[in-house]
């Protein structure tokens, strides 16, 4: 994928993995979850203004947990 007009700026195609996993009990549910969960690095935007460039890297590993209560 070319980030600018010009196609100097480029980016090869990736993917991101994530996952979760959840057990219910009645009204309460537990979940792990992780998003890219691959650390793949990508940029999430990118930009060039006044021959100045500028872009964001994405999002790295995260992992977490979620209780639910649903009533």
């Amino acid at each position: 994928m070319f980030w600018h007009e010009s196609n100097t700026v480029q980016q090869p195609f990736y993917g991101l993995l994530n996952t979760s996993v959840t057990a219910r009990n009645g009204n309460v549910s537990f979940s792990l979850w992780g998003k890219n969960i691959t650390n793949t690095q990508y940029l999430g935007y990118f930009f060039e203004v006044g021959g100045r460039k500028r872009g964001k890297q994405g999002k790295p590993l995260s992992v977490g947990i979620s209780l639910t209560l649903n009533f």
